[in-house]
């Protein structure tokens, strides 16, 4: 499943959030996750919410180096793209994972070069901790607490894709998808 799409204002701004991977493979469930970024785009003023993810299968709580590596087709990269920059903002909320994660470091790097080269950077915002300002995924405590709007910063301000190119720049491993 690449992304899933609910609109109720089309004169409002659309998202497109960039999540992890899905809960489950249902198209017409939501999970918790799902539930939170469509209220906090509302709240945010938004008409309509993308949630997009960097891995199209879902992969449970055994989110792994081997299992990430199979966790996606090969179009999964076109599609989020095609679909991202149809709408007015590209928030990344994938938290941590990049941190912990060669495979999904790589996934996030080509993703945001793609946006990149399509000179879509005034779109993208970084969702991030309201103490730390670190990337944060949805599911955060420091993003979901109680009467917490979200805060979004640009891509610049918190200096993530320079961090995720240092970061495969001194792996000792290399990513060859």
């Amino acid at each position: 499943m690449f992304w899933k799409s609910r609109q109720w204002d089309s004169d409002l701004p659309s998202y497109f959030i960039l999540s992890n991977y899905p809960a489950n493979e249902q198209l017409v469930s939501d999970d918790m996750t799902g539930m939170l970024i469509q209220n906090a785009i509302f709240k945010l003023g938004g008409g309509g919410v993308v949630v997009g993810n960097l891995f199209s299968k879902s992969v449970g709580n055994k989110a792994n180096e081997k299992i990430l590596r199979e966790a996606y087709t090969d179009n999964s990269m076109d599609e989020l793209i095609t679909t991202a920059l149809k709408q007015d903002y590209i928030v990344i909320a994938t938290g941590a994972l990049t941190d912990k994660s060669e495979i999904s470091r790589f996934r996030l790097r080509t993703f945001l070069e793609r946006l990149m080269d399509q000179e879509a950077n005034d779109k993208i915002k970084v969702l991030v901790a309201q103490d730390t300002k670190e990337p944060a995924h949805p599911l955060s405590r420091f993003v979901r607490g109680f009467g917490l709007n979200w805060q979004l910063e640009t891509l610049e301000s918190v200096g993530l894709y320079e961090r995720i190119v240092k970061q495969m720049n001194s792996a000792k491993i290399r990513i060859n998808l």
